[in-house]
C-alpha cells in the first residue's frame, strides 16, 4: 500500500511538472546509441538431449536369451508363424484348388457377369432403337411455348408527350462573372453568370452542378427546360403476341426409343474370373507341432536397448551468465532534420571469439515490426520517423529471436509545413498578425517555429515577430517556416473599406436599412444568409450537408463620390466567436471561390474604440483529462508492471498482457497467469520491465511464478523465460 502511495505521489508531481513546464521541453531526446548484449542460452536437456546436450550415455544388457537371468526374465512363448493362406512357419501342409461353378449359372470362380449393351443411337435409330417419336409443337399464338417466340413492345413518338421540368436550386453558388445588360423588370442592370448545383424535379436526372446566366435582381435562380416524357404503359419487355419459328413437322422423328426389350443390366452370360488351376494352392495346414504354452526363448524386459540413451550429458562449453557479444545501432544524425539520417548496426564479439555464425546477409531491418526488404546492410538512411528494428541474420540456434535483435527510436524527422492558424487585421493600428504552429501529421510537436519564423513579403525578408505594420491596401503573401526549413504560405487581401461619408450615402440608397458596421467602421458591408433549406434539415435533425445561400450585397454607385464600394466574396463557414475587443478570421487551405474570391480579405481586429482587455482563463477539457489519464498510465508501466511476450511460432514477439511486481526483502516477484500462459504454443516468453523500472533494478533477482512453476531471473531490459506450454 505505501509503495502505490508513492507511486500516486509521484505521479502528482509529474503532472504538476508537465503542466508548468512548455510541452516542448518535456519532449523525449533521440539516443544517439542502443547497445544489448547476446548471451549463450543452453537448448536442450539431460532427458531430451539437443542442443547443448549432446553427450549421450547408453545402455548395456545383462544375462542371455537362452537362460532366464540379467535383463532376460520375460519368457517368450511359442507363436504360430506364418498363416494359412501363405504358408510357411507352421503352416507346411498344402491344400490344392478344384473349380465350382459354369458359364451358364455362374459360380465362385464365374463371378464376372456379361451384359447387355444396346446397338444403335436415339437420334440415328437402328439396332435396340426401333420406336420412332414424332415432333409435336409445344404451345401455341396466345401463350407461347417451345416452338413460338414472343412479339415485343417497341415505342413509338405516340408513346411520348413533351412537359416542363423545373431545375431548382439546391446551393453551392460560385460566381463566375457580372456585367451590365437589360432587364425587361429593371432596366439596365447588373447580370451575373453563376455555376450552382441544381436539382431536376420532373425528367429524373437528378442533381447537377449547371451554369446560369441570370439578372442579379432579379435573382430568379430556378431553370425550366423541356422534356420527352413516356406516357405509354407498355416497356421493351412487353409481349404483345407469339409466332411459330419451329422448322419441324408432323413427320419429323424427333428420337427414336427402345424395342429390344432388355437392359443395360441383363446378364448374357458370365466369364471366368478364376486364376487357379488344379496344382493351384488353395491355403495351409498347421503341422508344427507345438502349442501356446512352449517356451522358446528369453526376451529382455528391462525396457531399453543397446541403443537406448540413459541420458545426456552437456558438452557445449558454453555459460548463459557470460556475454558473448554485442549489438550496438548507431544514431549518425541525432537532432531535427527534414532530409534524412543514418542508422548503423554493429556487432562485435566479445573477447575475439567466435560465437556468432552470420548468414548472408548478417543484418535485417524492420520499420514499426514491419520488414524492409531492401535494407540488409549494416547502414540504412531513412527518411521517416518511426522504431527501426535490426536482427542479425545468424544460424546460432542457441540464441532466441529476442537475444537477436536491438531497436532504436528516430522521432526528430521533421517535413510538415507549419500550419497557418489564423489572420488578423487592426484598422487602427495597421498590424497585420499571424498565429501559427509546428505539429507533426499525427498531432505530436515538429521541430518548431524558427527563431527569425514570419515573413510578410513572400519570404524575401524574415523577421521574429508575428505581427508587421501595412499602411496600404492590397495583396500580400506570409510565409511561415519551421526550424528544419518547411515553409507555409497564404496570400491575404488587405481591405480598410470606404470612408464615413460614402458609408453613409451606402445605407442611404439601400433604402435606410440597418447599418452593418459600428460608427468609425471602414469595412464594406457583407450579410451572409442561410437558405430555408438548412432551417428545415436542422428542425427534421437529419445530417445532410447543410446548404448554404450565400448572398452578397451589391453595391450602388455613391452619389456623393462617384465611386463604387469593392464587391467582397467571403467564403462560406461558420461564424467566427469574437472576443470584444478582437476578430479573427482563420485562414482556409482551399477555397471553392471564383477566380476574384481565392485571397482572403482580413477583417479588421478593432471593432470598439475603447480598448478592453484580454481575460486568459484556463479551462478542465475532456482533452485535458484524457492527457492525465494517460500520463498517469505511462507511468504505471513505466514504473511498477513487466510486460509479456510470447513466441508465436513465426518468429516474432506477441503482446500476452502485463503484470504487477512486488517488492519483497532482497527480491522482486511477479506472477503470470495462466490466461497467459495459454497464449503460447512452443513455450517461449520474454519479460520487458518498465524503463524507469530497470534504471533503479538491473541486475537484481526476480522471482517469475507461472503455473506451478517458480523461476529466478536477473532483472535487464529483456528476460527470455522458457516454460511448458498451457495450451
Amino acid at each position: 500500500m505505501k509503495r502505490y502511495k508513492r507511486l500516486v505521489i509521484g505521479g502528482c508531481l509529474f503532472i504538476s511538472l508537465l503542466i508548468c513546464v512548455p510541452p516542448s521541453h518535456v519532449m523525449a531526446e533521440e539516443e544517439e546509441s542502443v547497445t544489448k548484449e547476446i548471451h549463450h542460452i543452453h537448448m536442450g536437456n539431460e532427458r531430451e538431449g539437443g542442443g547443448c546436450y549432446k553427450k549421450s550415455v547408453k545402455h548395456k544388457h545383462t544375462g542371455n536369451a537362452g537362460e532366464e537371468g540379467g535383463c532376460y526374465k520375460m519368457p517368450i512363448y511359442h507363436i504360430h508363424t506364418g498363416d494359412s493362406v501363405k504358408g510357411g512357419g507352421c503352416f507346411g501342409q498344402a491344400v490344392y484348388h478344384m473349380h465350382d461353378g459354369n458359364p451358364s449359372t455362374g459360380g465362385t470362380c464365374y463371378t464376372i457377369p456379361v451384359r447387355h449393351a444396346h446397338s444403335g443411337t436415339s437420334s440415328a435409330g437402328g439396332g435396340c432403337y426401333q420406336v420412332p417419336v414424332y415432333h409435336v409443337h409445344a404451345g401455341n399464338t396466345e401463350s407461347g411455348g417451345a416452338c413460338y417466340e414472343p412479339i415485343y413492345h417497341q415505342h413509338t413518338a405516340a408513346c411520348y408527350v413533351t412537359e416542363k421540368c423545373t431545375m431548382e436550386y439546391m446551393g453551392g453558388l460560385r460566381l463566375i462573372r457580372t456585367e451590365n445588360a437589360y432587364c425587361g423588370h429593371h432596366g439596365n442592370t447588373q447580370f451575373a453568370e453563376i455555376v450552382a448545383q441544381y436539382y431536376h424535379s420532373a425528367c429524373g436526372a437528378g442533381t447537377e452542378e449547371t451554369s446560369h446566366y441570370l439578372c442579379w435582381t432579379c435573382n430568379h435562380l430556378n431553370i425550366i427546360h423541356d422534356y420527352q416524357k413516356l406516357i405509354c404503359t407498355k416497356t421493351d419487355n412487353t409481349i404483345e403476341g407469339y409466332r411459330l419459328t419451329c422448322p419441324k413437322g408432323e413427320q419429323t422423328v424427333d428420337v427414336w426409343q427402345l424395342g429390344c426389350g432388355r437392359t443395360g443390366e441383363t446378364v448374357e452370360k458370365y466369364e471366368s474370373s478364376c486364376t487357379k488351376t488344379e496344382k493351384s494352392i488353395d491355403s495351409y495346414i498347421r503341422n508344427c507341432g507345438k502349442n501356446e504354452k512352449s517356451v522358446d526363448a528369453y526376451a529382455v524386459n528391462c525396457g531399453n536397448t543397446e541403443e537406448t540413451i540413459e541420458y545426456y550429458a552437456k558438452n557445449c562449453g558454453k555459460e548463459e551468465e557470460v556475454a558473448y557479444a554485442r549489438l550496438y545501432i548507431i544514431n549518425r544524425n541525432v537532432g531535427w532534420t527534414a532530409d534524412s539520417k543514418v542508422l548503423e548496426a554493429v556487432c562485435t564479439e566479445i573477447n575475439g571469439g567466435k560465437f556468432l555464425q552470420f548468414k548472408e546477409p548478417a543484418f535485417q531491418w524492420e520499420k514499426d515490426g514491419t520488414k524492409i526488404e531492401s535494407a540488409n546492410g549494416s547502414q540504412i538512411t531513412i527518411k521517416e520517423n518511426g522504431t527501426y528494428t535490426v536482427r542479425l541474420q545468424v544460424y546460432n540456434e542457441d540464441i532466441p529471436a529476442t537475444e537477436s535483435n536491438i531497436s532504436i527510436s528516430v522521432e526528430r524527422i521533421d517535413k510538415t509545413a507549419p500550419v497557418i492558424e489564423a489572420a488578423g487585421y487592426d484598422s487602427k493600428t495597421h498590424m497585420v498578425s499571424i498565429t501559427a504552429k509546428d505539429v507533426q501529421p499525427d498531432g505530436s510537436e515538429g521541430s518548431g517555429l524558427a527563431k527569425e519564423a514570419y515573413s510578410f513579403d513572400g519570404g524575401k525578408t524574415w523577421s521574429e515577430e508575428s505581427q508587421k505594420k501595412i499602411d496600404t491596401e492590397g495583396n500580400i503573401t506570409v510565409v511561415v517556416r519551421d526550424v528544419c526549413g518547411n515553409t507555409e504560405r497564404r496570400e491575404l487581401i488587405i481591405q480598410n473599406g470606404e470612408k464615413e461619408s460614402e458609408k453613409d450615402d451606402t445605407k442611404e440608397e439601400n433604402g435606410g436599412g440597418e447599418q452593418k458596421g459600428k460608427e468609425g467602421d471602414n469595412s464594406t458591408a457583407v450579410t451572409v444568409e442561410k437558405d430555408k433549406n438548412m432551417e428545415k434539415d436542422k428542425k427534421q435533425g437529419e445530417d445532410s450537408e447543410t446548404k448554404i445561400k450565400e448572398k452578397t450585397t451589391l453595391p450602388k454607385k455613391n452619389i456623393r463620390s462617384g465611386r463604387k464600394v469593392p464587391l467582397v466574396l467571403k467564403e462560406e463557414k461558420a461564424p467566427i466567436k469574437q472576443h470584444k475587443a478582437e476578430k479573427r478570421v482563420e485562414v482556409p487551405k482551399t477555397l471553392a471561390a471564383a477566380s476574384e474570391s481565392e485571397k482572403i480579405p482580413i477583417q479588421r481586429i478593432s471593432e470598439n474604440k475603447e480598448s478592453v482587455p484580454i481575460i486568459k482563463a484556463a479551462a478542465f477539457t475532456l482533452g485535458s483529462v484524457i492527457s492525465v489519464a494517460a500520463i498517469i498510465w505511462i507511468i504505471y508501466l513505466l514504473f511498477g508492471t513487466i510486460r509479456v511476450y510470447h513466441n508465436g511460432g513465426d518468429g516474432k514477439q506477441h503482446y500476452a498482457g502485463s503484470c504487477i511486481v512486488k517488492k519483497k526483502e532482497g527480491f522482486f516477484e511477479v506472477t503470470i497467469p495462466l490466461m497467459m500462459l495459454e497464449q503460447s504454443v512452443t513455450g517461449q516468453y520474454c519479460l520487458r520491465p518498465g524503463c524507469l523500472f530497470i534504471g533503479r533494478n538491473k541486475g537484481k533477482e526476480l522471482i517469475v511464478k507461472a503455473g506451478d512453476q517458480k523461476l529466478s531471473v536477473w532483472i535487464d531490459k529483456e528476460i527470455p523465460l522458457r516454460l511448458p506450454t498451457y495450451v
